[in-house]
């Protein structure tokens, strides 16, 4: 995103908080804009934290971005319902990694719905929303989390990495394994949900959030790392949309694919469920 699009975003923002009279905590791009995975076909979709707790602004708005007459639609939810639902969520002794200890019926019901449609929106919003590659109000919410420290509840290293590795197995099962053809876009966000776990697990910080810098940060198998830069390349100057852009099945890429989530799933059963996310105000 170059810095004309980031500081009409923050235009629209200033207004947003104007029109309201409602501090935003933070704010992040979402979708491919926040892992530079964009192309001409890609949406803008923003995620919006505001202070306090009116579920008024719990919802999904869309507004122009003025001088570029660009739609882009912000996910807005208070910070109260993030907390309260990430309470809820350790309250439960659960086993990691979740996805592990959920019924066949479960995990395709879960399928079936849209993100904002899932019971664990809410509780994934505001990690979601820290993980950006683009963020907004940064200072806001550092100043907020020294005034009120359980919203670490809802950064807790566990349940990023939980939610990502849910998101991985979920998109190899379904999509990549034992598949003739896979939806680029499928390789190349389950590459970057693993390489983000892994870094989680080893430094306990935000991991680079660019996809092609994140590879560049493994210790990957150079044909690994071929594979996934002509994909990144091919990704970046693809004109349709991202459901048609499908590659040949790689059983390279699967079998490394299958070894990763067996290791970091294995991982995530013995790790301090008390970590939290851990992150420089200007990251």
């Amino acid at each position: 995103m170059d810095e004309y699009l980031f500081n009409q975003i923050l235009d629209l923002l200033i207004d947003m908080e104007s029109e309201s009279s409602k501090k935003i905590l933070v704010a992040g791009m979402g979708g491919s804009y926040s892992l530079g995975l964009q192309n001409i076909t890609s949406d803008l979709d923003l995620f919006v934290v505001f202070q306090g707790d009116d579920l008024s602004y719990a919802h999904t708005i869309t507004k122009e971005i003025s001088d570029e007459k660009r739609k882009i639609d912000l996910m807005c939810l208070p910070i109260s319902l993030i907390i309260e639902n990430a309470e809820l969520w350790i309250k439960e002794n659960r086993r990691y990694p979740t996805v592990y200890y959920k019924t066949s019926h479960k995990r395709n019901e879960e399928r079936l719905k849209k993100d904002i449609e899932r019971e664990d929106f809410a509780r994934a919003f505001l990690f979601r929303t820290l993980l950006s590659g683009r963020i907004w109000y940064m200072q806001n919410f550092m100043a907020y989390r020294q005034d009120d420290n359980t919203v670490d509840h809802a950064i807790r290293i566990i349940d990023i990495c939980d939610y990502l590795f849910t998101r991985a197995y979920g998109n190899y099962n379904e999509f990549i394994v034992d598949k003739e053809f896979v939806p680029l876009r499928k390789y190349l966000y389950t590459m970057h949900e693993i390489c983000s776990i892994k870094w989680l697990l080893k430094y306990e910080t935000k991991p680079e959030p660019d996809f092609y810098k994140l590879i560049g940060l493994q210790s990957l198998d150079s044909e690994i790392t071929e594979v996934f830069k002509q994909w990144y390349f091919m990704n970046r100057d693809c004109k349709i949309q991202k459901n048609k852009a499908i590659v040949s099945g790689n059983l390279l890429i699967n079998k490394f694919f299958y070894r990763e989530l067996v290791n970091i799933g294995n991982q995530m059963e013995n790790i301090n469920k008390e970590k939290i996310l851990q992150f420089e105000i200007g990251k």
